[in-house]
């Protein structure tokens, strides 16, 4: 019974399905049929950006005007050339069509700042209200402007354009939830309400145009480092080369290494420690508000005299920056009572900035000690013919006899698999004959192998062995600087090289300084560092320890 019951029920929603089926496929389509809530969007403006004269935004702190600026267009993509036909299947004769007029390319620059660098989406976007405006909706057709604070408007654009004619859109207060503008347009006496985010635009000044972006300097490919406080040594270091092999080593190897100009030749800079010493104190640099966009006198802001001027170049980002006075808290927004506040302006833009001290404190009163490798007298051993270490006590006399041997590495043959003959070909009867090795490839440049046959205090010491005690003599460095020192004695010890790269003999004198340090001058340089008692000790072993065989391997 239940399952003729439940046949029943089923049967019946069919037939009802069916029929509605028929019902509505045989209506006519319903024209109020609901549709997507109508967009309430009103369009203000439509223009293109070539149509631009000019733009002035004046509001009460900024008086800001925008110019258009056509830059070269490009090169237009060639057009492959047209597959000729036969006159049997050519479609009829046509007129070719037209080459389409280019576009003009548009930028826009701020009338006045022409040479200064501005944030190029910044002023895109405020120029963009000048062709391009839509209004989010209309509030009101005939609404009070002193009531949307549009009588006086709190800002004014002015526009014009190339074809004569001129628009001006006021704009007044936000929406009380901060989301909108009032605005209106002059001639039309309805208000309508922008996003925040475009209505904005209206009142942006030369803080917000002028870019102060400043980009991480990253050490593992540092290309130039220059930091000079006032009444201080400037720091210097550079590339030993020329500017075209600086461009191939970095394409090549991602990295070059850099050697100190100033105050002192040669030192190597030690990319990881200036990451720890330097670049980490300087994490998150940036530059703050705008004081002055032009300054005439420089001096108040202690910039005619820079307190300190830093230059970090690396392979892809540039900071190069002159620091001032520390900051008047009037010139400060938002400024925190804990931290001190300096003028700041970029080396080759006239704008004076504030920035945050702290991203600084690294730069001042910089100890280069921390991240160079200082050696006293660093030589390629290929470069030695001999030196001398004389003392009180003991001396040594190293010649290191130098060898070229040129070796040529065997080539490995290179078969060549001969073809089958073709039995239906006969044989050529004039062979030429075959040539030497053919299926050999040719012979490679030799390479000399650079040997060493070194002997200490006329002994014969083995290669690897010297080469350890080698390290010791060049691996002697400065540990710290000291006042300018005046020897009064003769030295304890003297190192002397004779060089076979064209470069003079070099001598190095170490003087008693105190229990624990010898003061060093090389060559006639005057004496300005010290070295530790320890790590002279030290060669003075290694040297006795060669002589005695214990450096063998």
């Amino acid at each position: 019974m239940k399952r003729g019951v439940t046949l029943l029920i089923c049967l019946v929603l069919l037939g009802g399905l069916i029929g509605a089926y028929f019902y509505l496929g045989g209506r006519p389509a319903d024209d109020t049929a609901a549709s997507e809530t109508p967009s309430k969007t009103v369009n203000l403006i439509d223009k293109q950006k070539w149509d631009i004269q000019s733009v002035r935004f004046v509001s009460k702190d900024n008086d800001v005007t925008i110019l258009p600026v056509i830059l070269p267009t490009p090169a237009p993509t060639s057009q492959p050339a047209p597959v000729e036909t036969s006159p049997d299947n050519s479609p009829s004769s046509a007129p070719p069509a037209s080459s389409p007029t280019p576009t003009p390319n548009i930028s826009f620059t701020v009338s006045g700042f022409e040479d200064a660098v501005i944030d190029k989406t910044v002023v895109d976007n405020m120029a963009r209200m000048a062709y391009s405006l839509d209004a989010a909706e209309k509030v009101a057709d005939n609404g009070d402007p002193k009531a949307f604070r549009l009588d006086p408007p709190d800002g004014e654009i002015n526009i014009k354009y190339t074809d004569g004619t001129e628009k001006t859109v006021y704009v007044g207060m936000q929406s009380p939830a901060k989301d909108y503008y009032y605005i209106m347009v002059k001639g039309d006496p309805a208000v309508y309400m922008v996003y925040s985010t475009t209505g904005e635009r209206a009142f942006y000044g030369m803080d917000k145009i002028l870019s102060k972006a400043l980009t991480a300097v990253t050490a593992d490919t540092l290309q130039y480092v220059y930091v000079k406080q006032k009444d201080k040594d400037a720091i210097e270091f550079a590339y030993d080369g020329e500017p075209e092999e600086l461009a191939a080593a970095i394409e090549q190897y991602g990295a070059v290494t850099l050697y100190m100009v100033q105050p002192y030749k040669g030192w190597e800079l030690y990319n990881s420690n200036f990451k720890t010493y330097v670049l980490d104190g300087m994490d998150g640099i940036n530059i703050g508000g705008l004081v002055e966009a032009r300054p005439e006198d420089y001096a108040a802001y202690g910039l005619d005299d820079p307190s300190l001027t830093v230059w970090l170049k690396d392979a892809a980002a540039e900071i190069h920056l002159e620091i001032g006075d520390d900051a008047d808290r009037a010139d400060v927004t938002d400024a925190d009572e804990n931290k001190t506040y300096v003028y700041v302006k970029f080396y080759d833009r006239p704008s004076v900035y504030v920035m945050d001290k702290s991203y600084l404190t690294t730069l001042y009163d910089i100890n280069p000690f921390g991240f160079t490798m200082r050696f006293v007298s660093l030589h390629n051993i290929d470069d030695v013919v001999s030196f001398t270490i004389k003392s009180v006590s003991r001396n040594y006399d190293a010649v290191l006899n130098h060898e070229l041997i040129y070796v040529t590495a065997t080539p490995a043959p290179t078969f060549t698999p001969t073809p089958t003959p073709d039995p239906d070909v006969p044989a050529p009867s004039d062979t030429a004959p075959a040539s030497e090795d053919a299926n050999t490839s040719p012979a490679p440049t030799p390479t000399p192998e650079k040997l060493i046959h070194p002997r200490v205090n006329g002994q014969e010491v083995q290669d690897k062995a010297f080469r350890t005690f080698y390290q010791a003599v060049i691996g002697l460095s400065y540990d710290t600087g000291i006042d300018t020192f005046t020897p009064t004695g003769l030295p304890e010890i003297t190192i002397s090289y004779k060089l076979n790269n064209g470069e003079p003999d070099v001598v190095t004198r170490y003087y008693k300084y105190n229990n624990d340090f010898y003061a060093v001058r090389k060559d006639d340089d005057p004496i300005q560092f010290v070295v530790g008692k320890q790590y002279v000790d030290a060669m003075f072993k290694s040297a006795e320890d060669l002589l005695a065989g214990k450096l063998d391997k």
